[in-house]
């Protein structure tokens, strides 16, 4: 047992665990609209799916962790790894997964939309290469919060980490 927050949500008589902050800047689920299956961070409108966690509509790029849900003797039981309940998000991309030589598609700009871009199609199982190209030379980063941290570098703001890209 360790002491951390969950989002647990009814709906359809169903409970659902999650990460209990925003993939996106780590403010409170819990104080989202909860609409038709799907949950609407309320800082920045990223949404999620109520029964997967996975992200449906930007600015957040990462899924939520989604904890399994068991009921015994009328308990609502989460059931969990710690380091489960430790990740801030979830990736669909496999852990084991390797990139083919071919095909490859070739994505100009690495900014948030062309990121995007390229982590949808590995989230969606493309398997060939994929290359960003840009002009800063830099792995994609928060644009945004260079205005609102004037002190920060571009590459202490990245979307994902180094490991991130050499594993996708």
């Amino acid at each position: 047992v360790i002491n951390t927050s969950v989002l647990l949500i009814k709906q359809d008589n169903k409970f659902h665990a999650y990460a209990s902050k925003c993939c996106h800047y780590k403010v409170p689920l819990a104080k989202g609209a909860l609409i038709n299956n799907r949950l609407r961070c309320f800082a920045h409108g990223a949404c999620f799916r109520v029964d997967t966690g996975d992200i449906e509509d930007h600015p957040g790029h990462g899924n939520l962790p989604k904890y399994n849900v068991e009921i015994v003797d009328n308990h609502v039981i989460l059931v969990a790894r710690k380091q489960e309940l430790e990740k801030s998000e979830r990736s669909k991309i496999p852990d084991e997964f390797e990139v083919e030589a071919k095909p490859v598609v070739a994505i100009i700009g690495a900014g948030a939309g062309g990121f995007t871009c390229a982590d949808m199609l590995r989230q969606n199982g493309f398997r060939g290469r994929i290359v960003l190209f840009t002009r800063e030379g830099i792995l994609p980063y928060d644009r945004v919060q260079l205005s609102k941290q004037p002190l920060k570098k571009p590459q202490d703001l990245l979307l994902r980490d180094h490991l991130y890209f050499k594993k996708a």
